[in-house]
């Protein structure tokens, strides 16, 4: 038998950051896959490359934590702003 801990977190780092309760979020585990779900918070505007991010800081991130008896395995989506990038806004 495998035990698995699942732990999500969405942070907006230029907000105030966030951790989701994992058990909002399907998630289905097996010897040989893993398939998350991890929806996107709503907002009236998303904006990225902010003036006020230092360079080389995270702004987003929303990744998945999984435990096992393995070991820990963490990944997700990762939005760093690079020297020189230019600020975006979405709507």
């Amino acid at each position: 038998m495998h035990t698995t801990l699942l732990i999500c977190s969405l942070l907006a780092l230029s907000f105030t950051p966030t951790q989701q309760d994992a058990t909002q979020f399907p998630a289905v585990v097996s010897k040989t896959e893993a398939v998350f779900s991890l929806p996107v918070q709503s907002r009236s505007r998303w904006s990225w490359n902010r003036r006020e991010t230092p360079n080389n800081m995270r702004e987003y991130q929303m990744d998945v934590t999984v435990k096992n008896e393995s070991g820990e395995y963490t990944f997700g989506f990762y939005l760093w702003k690079h020297p020189g990038a230019s600020a975006v806004q979405e709507v």
